[in-house]
């Protein structure tokens, strides 16, 4: 796999993190939709809720289907370094030789709060990498979310998209 960020904050595999879980739609159902729409896809849900988990999950389908998996990590970034990051890392992406025949998946994980300069940029880095013919997969929280009005045809998934089902754990509330 491919580390397009600073570390591989989302290399492994979530199995070994939680052990035998099911989830109420797989992550490969969703890529398999983006693929066949070109759309985005965005968790959008509190810390700890399994946003890197699932963008995990995604990334280890991804990969063993042939897909060249990109990861960035934008966690503990102030909105201006994450934009800065992403900036030179999409452009670097979409820069790299590609073979039509290979699928580029780009992870974008915890995204900052940020005002609407920064906003505007990261809109325009997540456009570039889609023009390439990358599928593009982001998290972020609640506080981030005017990142997400501004990104057109994005699938947006929340906590309860998030949630898993362990044996034998009772998930009624």
């Amino acid at each position: 796999r491919e580390t397009a960020g600073t570390e591989s904050l989302l290399g492994g595999s979530s199995r070994h993190v939680m052990g035998d879980y099911s989830r109420v739609v797989p992550p490969q159902h969703f890529l398999r939709t983006m693929e066949k729409t070109n759309r985005p896809l965005a968790l959008c849900a509190e810390p700890c809720m399994g946003k890197t988990m699932f963008l995990r999950e995604l990334a280890d389908y991804a990969q063993s289907h042939g897909w060249t998996v990109y990861e960035i990590s934008l966690s503990s970034l102030s909105a201006k370094e994450a934009t800065q990051i992403l900036t030179k890392k999409s452009t670097s992406i979409c820069n790299a030789k590609k073979s039509k025949a290979v699928k580029r998946l780009v992870l974008i994980d915890d995204f900052p709060p940020s005002d609407e300069y920064f906003v505007a940029r990261q809109v325009k880095s997540i456009a570039r990498l889609r023009m390439a013919g990358c599928l593009v997969a982001i998290s972020l929280s609640p506080e981030a979310r005017q990142l997400i009005d501004e990104v057109p045809s994005v699938y947006v998934l929340g906590k309860n998209e998030l949630l898993t089902f362990m044996p034998g754990i009772d998930n009624s509330e």
